[in-house]
């Protein structure tokens, strides 16, 4: 077999090509005619078949190619091969590892090289033939074989821009562009003909509008998330080694505060660090968080978001406190972004007007339903989870909300314009023209420093209803224009939260015409003192996305954020635009600040909860008690060792007193205990039983289940500090305690602040609350349920309210048995030597003849284990 020099043809793009074949004339002497079988190993060093990507074909720190064999290979060092099994619609193709790493013949993929040289990237080709590589592949290979008598394209793939991309050695992506490096034609720019031989193409061909270009990807979509965590910042990761002064960990300490301000220890023991997080898939790198809950609270979606929209769309039929709490409703029960909120507010205040009317006719009145669902459309209050990394490579998210677009309320007016004439003349009756529909030149500029230049929106001068611009600088409109332009029917809203909030008395009048009473008002007046909604409100734009921070990016002069980022260990926002001249990219400045690591909870040693009981609270047994109310349901089987929960039937046993040998006289009022050894449902009221102070002993681990109590409890839980010294404090708010006056609530007594905070039924004139305490004077059951005369109740503890009928003067309620299990806190002692001569009775008191061993009995007024 030889090269004979007339087996040539002529190549497009390539010249002469010489082709083997056989030649009887050879001479056997010449040492041209014969030829050297050198065989390819695994060890082989000059004899390889290998890849070799272009230097410029690189990802990352890895370079890729394509490959396609008639024969099946093993991929030797460290080189990858994936195949394509997704085409995202983010313009990225998913690369699906073959991790066997042995590919069959004739298998398209893609290689991931760790060089440019061949001997660094070799494929070993085998004899048998590997499994088949299960799953899509949208790649097609090209092996390229031409028959040389036929002038057709039989053997070879013309190359289709429109339904096909290749890997391009200058750009790593597939690519619907010429590169001669991959492309056999003529070599000229845009003139491609055939794919080349031994590479593959991406097939589009059933890709809806597909892209230009696909980088690559092998990331593996994110999945749905449903479990407990703990969430923290990741400025306490990476700026300071994770030894920040605060930790930075989120924790819900209120019903309207949460921070990251937290350490590490302190998530260990504090119930309002266990965050229930429940986020669904909305793209291969993005989340929608569907509930994010703490300590009873819903901050986003859940109940919340139902409760939410409820709230909305009733307002109109709300007396006048149930509307002012709407600004609280919205900041506790949904929103993190409180300027948002107001903006809201006030997008209600004057939709409701405009649908509602003065002595409108009652037509006008049904377009209210139709108009408050385009509202509800664009009150969008979902959270999104988008998958990142902090600087140090660990996986992170970025959490954001997107700011109002109105484009579906203007296409309602728009289309029902006729309809809302006699809203408009209600609105100009209220407001008069000068005010609502007079954009005076100080105005125009108010807008400006808002963020929109009215000058410069083309889309206004145009239209069925055009407006105009003045000499003096003012601008002439109407309410018909506002509305059917969705940006500046935003910034026209704006514009007026922020005129109320800067003067909130010029505007009384007309607040109280709109709702009927003075709750808007207060609203504005209490809330434009606040310097930190001034400056939200300035920085929420429209059609924007924000995303959430702990602490804040600025440089301190208005409308240019975006130069320093500010630790602050409390929850702040920002944008994260690159084109604006009123509000630059802040969460590249950010930078860690703005991205959140999840830890999941768990009875690791770096991821517990554990109870710390008190020494106070020791029983004669040597256990400690406590009681415990949190938010996430408990798995029994998966909690520490030596840990008992009981939860306390409804009723309450007799009253009985007990007049001991030693002189004590006590009466009791007993509760019967019930052992839970499965689940702890979330909320439920419980004592918890264990054999030490240490929490790292005490582990308890939430769980997802819906699990619930059956029965009746005489037990009450709180998820907060309540009482009279916290609540004469002004409640906090998410940001800054920037609603601390709509807070507000002054209470004369301890049964006031549970009633309004929490909706315990407890009237201090005939009732009374017991709490778990220890009566060192009562040698024989000091634990037990006294009468507390305190002024607060402690976060995350349980307590009874009793009526002051039900138990005598200065007795206590003790805790009782059930089952025969020993559930008391009473002293026991481990008889091993008396010969049980005595009369011996069980746990209810009935006389017993014949003891089990093991069994727990009274003796002598003794409770005693026998054991023999």
């Amino acid at each position: 077999m030889v090269d004979y020099d007339d087996a040539k043809t002529k190549e497009e793009g390539l010249g002469e090509v010489g082709h083997p074949g056989l030649y009887n004339g050879a001479n056997e002497n010449d040492g041209s005619y014969h030829w050297q079988v050198i065989p390819i190993t695994r060890n082989s060093t000059d004899a390889y078949f290998g890849a070799m990507p272009s230097e410029q074909a690189k990802v990352d720190n890895k370079y890729y190619t394509t490959m396609y064999t008639a024969f099946p290979y093993e991929c030797l060092d460290g080189v990858k091969a994936y195949t394509v099994d997704k085409i995202n619609a983010d313009g990225t193709v998913h690369l699906k590892e073959i991790t066997s790493g042995k590919m069959p013949s004739k298998t398209a993929v893609v290689l991931a090289c760790n060089s440019t040289k061949p001997n660094e990237n070799r494929l070993l080709p085998l004899l048998e033939e590997p499994a088949k590589v299960e799953g899509t592949n949208l790649l097609t290979g090209e092996i390229w074989l031409k028959d040389e008598s036929k002038t057709e394209d039989k053997y070879r793939t013309k190359f289709d821009a429109s339904t096909m991309r290749v890997l391009g050695n200058t750009t790593g992506s597939f690519d619907n562009v010429n590169n001669s490096d991959v492309l056999e034609g003529t070599g000229s720019t845009g003139t491609l003909t055939y794919i080349k031989n031994n590479t593959c193409y991406l097939d589009v061909s059933n890709v809806e509008n597909a892209a230009a270009s696909y980088t690559l990807t092998t990331k593996e979509p994110v999945k749905a998330i449903d479990g407990y965590y703990r969430i923290q910042n990741g400025y306490g990761i990476t700026e300071n080694n994770g030894k920040s002064e605060d930790g930075h960990y989120v924790q819900v300490t209120d019903a309207a505060w949460a921070a990251p301000n937290q350490t590490a220890d302190e998530t260990k023991t504090e119930p309002g660090s266990v965050i229930y997080l429940k986020a669904t898939p909305v793209s291969d790198d993005m989340l929608r968080v569907e509930n994010l809950r703490s300590q009873g609270i819903e901050v986003v979606g859940g109940t919340a978001r139902k409760d939410f929209m409820e709230l909305y769309n009733s307002l109109g039929d709300m007396t006048d406190e149930q509307r002012y709490e709407y600004l609280r409703k919205a900041q506790q029960e949904g929103y993190i972004f409180t300027g948002r909120a107001l903006l809201e507010a006030g997008i209600y205040a004057v939709a409701n007007e405009l649908v509602k009317g003065y002595e409108a006719p009652e037509g006008v009145k049904t377009l209210s339903s139709e108009f408050n669902k385009q509202i509800a459309d664009v009150l969008d209050i979902d959270m999104y989870m988008t998958r990142t990394q902090l600087s140090n490579g660990q996986e992170a998210w970025t959490l954001k909300e997107h700011v109002l677009n109105f484009d579906k309320i203007s296409d309602f007016v728009t289309k029902n314009m006729s309809r809302f004439q006699e809203g408009f003349k209600a609105m100009r009756k209220v407001w008069g023209t000068t005010t609502g529909e007079t954009i005076e030149a100080y105005e125009v500029k108010t807008l400006s420093d808002l963020g929109y230049n009215i000058k410069d929106d083309k889309t206004l001068s145009s239209g069925t209803y055009p407006v105009t611009l003045s000499a003096d600088g003012s601008c002439q409109t109407s309410y018909e224009a506002i509305f059917t332009h969705p940006e500046l029917l935003y910034y026209w809203l704006k514009l007026n939260v922020w005129k109320m909030l800067n003067n909130p008395d010029n505007y009384k009048d007309a607040l109280h015409s709109m709702t009927g009473s003075d709750y808007l008002y207060n609203a504005f007046k209490e809330l434009g003192g606040h310097e930190t909604v001034m400056r939200y409100i300035r920085r929420l734009h429209y059609d924007t996305d924000y995303y959430l921070i702990d602490g804040y990016v600025s440089n301190g002069a208005e409308g240019n954020e975006g130069d320093q980022y500010t630790n602050l260990g409390r929850f702040g926002f920002c944008n994260n635009n690159t084109t604006s001249s009123y509000y630059p990219a802040e969460l590249s400045t950010a930078k860690d600040g703005g991205k959140w690591v999840l830890k999941q909870v768990t009875a690791d040693n770096d991821s517990y909860f554990g109870i710390k009981a008190s020494d106070k609270f020791q029983g004669l047994d040597g256990h400690y008690y406590s009681t415990l109310c949190v938010d996430f349901p408990i798995d029994v089987t998966k909690c520490s060792e030596g840990l008992h929960f009981y939860s306390v039937d409804g009723n309450l046993g007799e009253a009985e007193t007990r007049n001991y040998s030693d002189g004590q006289t006590w009466t009791y009022r007993y509760i019967t205990l019930n052992e839970i050894k499965d689940i702890v449902p979330a909320g439920l009221p419980v004592i918890v039983e264990t054999e030490n102070t240490d929490a790292s002993k005490n582990r308890i681990v939430p769980v997802v289940s819906n699990q619930t109590y059956e029965g009746t409890t005489l037990l009450k839980g709180i998820f907060f500090n309540a009482g009279k010294s916290n609540a004469d404090d002004s409640y906090g708010s998410v940001i800054e305690n920037i609603m601390e006056n709509l807070f507000d609530y002054q209470y004369n007594n301890m049964a006031d602040a549970l009633n309004h905070r929490y909706g315990i039924s407890y009237d201090v004139n005939t009732q009374k609350i017991y709490t778990l305490q220890k009566n060192a004077k009562d040698t024989h059951n000091p634990m037990g349920f006294y009468h507390y005369s305190g002024t607060s109740l402690s976060h995350n503890k349980a307590f009874m309210v009793i009526d002051n009928s039900a138990v005598p003067a200065g007795a206590k309620i003790y805790f009782g048995y059930q089952g025969g299990t020993i559930t008391s806190i009473d002293n026991i002692n481990v008889d091993t030597t008396q010969p049980h001569t005595d009369a011996i009775y069980d746990l209810q008191g009935r006389r017993v003849a014949k003891p089990m061993q093991g069994g727990i009995y009274i003796i002598n007024g003794k409770k005693v284990i026998i054991t023999k």
